[in-house]
């Protein structure tokens, strides 16, 4: 009788033992099961961090298909003539100095900045964009009415902004010997001019060259003026160039 009572309670510990050693092995699961996620998450704060750290482009500022052309390149050199009393009328005809153009015009002058950079030169633009108001300013003030657009006819391909008035500075913002200065209307200014140097048609032909290769035509009577390839998709737009000024 003793045997079989000692039997019965050597049966009850070992039950106790084995119960326990049951439960300190589910929780041993159950934790391993718990730092899974626990890593995964520390993974995932990694990925959003470096994700995080990627840098966006800079958004350039158009308005009716308008920029700044120095938001596309600013290493052309920017003059604009009727910003100052330098031109044919003797007086300022613009209140701002931002130059703005057609987007695609705009990208095609980057072009043939890039090209005239390779040889240590650059684009100088003297007029861009050019409102109606001011148009109709210089036609009362010309005195040979060939050399400006009619504004109260077709207009200028400057206010449809896919005209450039450009020339070419060397690298210490010199510029190269042309036929004529800017806006002398005379025979000087015009292509067919025999009497140019021989400096001032290389000059000449090399602006010609970059500017016809990236989408540009010009025009006989003025050496600076070239309209671009596209300029019949353009209408005549009123912009306000100061909205593109940086602040």
């Amino acid at each position: 009788m003793r045997y079989v009572k000692l039997l019965f309670i050597v049966f009850i510990f070992s039950s106790i033992l084995i119960s326990c050693s049951d439960s300190k092995t589910t929780n041993i699961i159950e934790n391993k099961n718990i730092s899974t996620p626990i890593q995964s998450n520390k993974n995932l704060s990694k990925l959003t961090t470096n994700t995080a750290n990627i840098t966006k482009p800079t958004s350039i500022k158009k308005i009716n298909g308008f920029v700044n052309v120095l938001d596309i390149d600013n290493t052309l050199v920017i003059d604009l003539k009727y910003a100052t009393k330098d031109n044919f009328t003797g007086i300022v005809l613009y209140n701002f100095n931002t130059c703005i153009l057609r987007e695609e015009t705009a990208l095609k002058i980057k072009k043939a900045n890039d090209d005239l950079k390779k040889m240590g030169y650059r684009l100088k633009i003297y007029d861009g964009y050019r409102p109606v108001s001011v148009q109709k300013i210089m036609w009362e003030k010309a005195s040979d009415k060939r050399y400006i657009a009619n504004p109260y006819k077709k207009g200028s391909n400057h206010s449809r902004g896919c005209a450039v008035d450009v020339t070419i500075v060397d690298k210490n913002g010199k510029e190269l010997e042309m036929p004529s200065k800017f806006d002398e209307f005379s025979i000087r200014a015009s292509r067919k001019n025999t009497n140019m140097t021989s400096t001032e048609r290389k000059n000449l032909d090399l602006l010609t060259k970059v500017m016809t290769k990236h989408g540009f035509t010009y025009i006989n009577s003025e050496w600076w003026h070239f309209d671009d390839v596209n300029k019949d998709k353009y209408i005549i737009e009123k912009v306000d160039p100061k909205k593109f000024q940086s602040k």
